[in-house]
């Protein structure tokens, strides 16, 4: 079903709460998940053939309720993570529009 509109009113109401609350804070707050934390996944599958984001890895599930936060793996080491950090450096054309001039990176693999 569609969301309702922020700017419902009726006879016995005079505004909805929540209305106009995002999919991800709904789905945060009534699974529970607070701050970094473990999460346990049931029913995953792979993602279409289409990427949407810059992941290695996308999955889908079919039930919110398939993700819960873990409580029993407070104490569990943290995957090796990779950071990238880009700085780009751009510079007036003879046209007076934006180029770039130079684009460097440095990765750092495996944090903990």
């Amino acid at each position: 079903m569609p969301p309702l509109p922020s700017t419902l009113t009726g006879n016995t109401f005079e505004c909805i709460f929540g209305a106009s609350q995002s999919m991800l804070e709904l789905f945060i707050l009534k699974q529970k998940i607070k701050g970094p934390c473990w999460l346990t996944v049931k029913g995953a599958y792979k993602a279409g053939n289409v990427k949407k984001t810059w992941c290695k890895h996308e999955i889908e599930v079919d039930n919110p309720k398939n993700v819960a936060a873990t409580v029993n793996d407070l104490n569990k080491d943290s995957p090796p993570l990779t950071a990238v950090c880009f700085s780009m450096k751009t510079t007036r054309s003879h046209n007076n529009t934006s180029e770039i001039a130079m684009i460097s990176c440095v990765v750092n693999n495996n944090i903990n």
